[in-house]
């Protein structure tokens, strides 16, 4: 027993790991993959489906292929931007370039929000095809 790891809970809580660039920082992380897959867990996670945090996560997926009017795209993406906001603190999101881009025939949604990194102040956007499947 005396060869197992333990973590230490006073620093466990003061890193992060980017699995996909293997690297270990102090602090948040903030790059832009990183940042593209928090909104994606974001968008992509039901409200009460994280247990211990119930309120996580968006609507999207359940609203996004009814039969949507301009007005319900425009509600759809003020929806969008209040999970992001509330729960992606390392950006400010640019809502009046966001867009939501409907293919119905083809069965698919492209949703683009562009942002700005707080920390570095480079400009980004999170950009993604979503099927009906």
């Amino acid at each position: 027993m005396a060869n197992v790891p333990t973590i230490d809970r006073e620093y466990s809580s003061w890193w992060a790991y980017d699995i996909a660039k293997k690297v270990v920082s102090k602090g948040e992380v903030f790059d832009k993959d990183v940042i593209d897959k928090s909104i994606e867990m974001i968008l992509t996670t039901y409200p009460t489906e994280r247990f211990f945090n119930p309120s996580f996560g968006s609507l999207l997926l359940a609203r996004v292929f009814e039969v949507i009017t301009n007005e319900d795209a425009e509600a759809l993406l003020d929806d969008v931007a209040t999970a992001i906001k509330r729960f992606e603190d390392r950006v400010i999101l640019i809502e009046s370039k966001m867009r939501i881009d409907f293919s119905p025939d083809d069965g698919y949604v492209i949703l683009t929000i562009p942002y700005v990194i707080k920390r570095s102040g480079l400009r980004s956007k999170f950009q993604k095809k979503i099927l009906n499947s």
